[in-house]
């Protein structure tokens, strides 16, 4: 159960964190400054950031565990839930942010070329290729509708710096959570 929270814990503060970013994004608020502003204060602020959705294995996966254990003690566990939906409507945000700002440049998502940067599935990860998602990989399927030239790395991660993954039209496989 100490792992169940902590791991719930991440995802309850990274939902708050994500919807607040989309919330400062229509009222023209840059969320980067807010957050930087928050942790400021030390009274128990601990630093959350907005992302394309979460990675791992344990994160996505663990808080839907718990609301599928705790229905079986006739409990609904709305806040766990709703946290979820609210990472997993991410990585559509994401790419409407694309969207957008390719369409104030003036330029079409349809030949445009997208770097996807940090594709490891935590921070100071090396690991780019292993069965554990992360958050950025769920921006492909959303993007690949309207026919971009993509193209994934992780700078920080020597295994990936190196070998930078294109892909144009199919994606490669979506890695499992299993």
């Amino acid at each position: 159960m100490s792992k169940l929270l902590e791991n719930i814990f991440r995802s309850v503060n990274i939902a708050l964190v994500n919807e607040l970013a989309i919330l400062a994004d229509r009222m023209g608020i840059d969320i980067w400054e807010v957050v930087d502003a928050a942790a400021t204060k030390p009274y128990g602020f601990m630093r959350f950031e907005p992302g394309p959705g979460m990675g791992g294995h344990c994160l996505p996966v663990d808080p839907f565990y718990l609301t599928w254990r705790a229905r079986e003690f006739h409990m609904s566990t709305e806040f766990i839930e709703l946290a979820g939906k609210v990472n997993q409507q991410m990585p559509y945000y994401c790419v409407e942010r694309i969207e957008r700002a390719l369409n104030d440049a003036t330029k079409p998502v349809k030949g445009s070329k997208i770097g996807i940067l940090g594709v490891s599935y935590k921070g100071g990860v090396g690991d780019t290729a292993s069965p554990r998602p992360c958050g950025s990989w769920s921006c492909w399927p959303s993007a690949a509708r309207s026919s971009p030239t993509m193209t994934r790395s992780c700078p920080p991660c020597p295994s990936s710096a190196s070998r930078a993954h294109h892909w144009t039209r199919s994606p490669p496989p979506m890695p499992s959570c299993s």
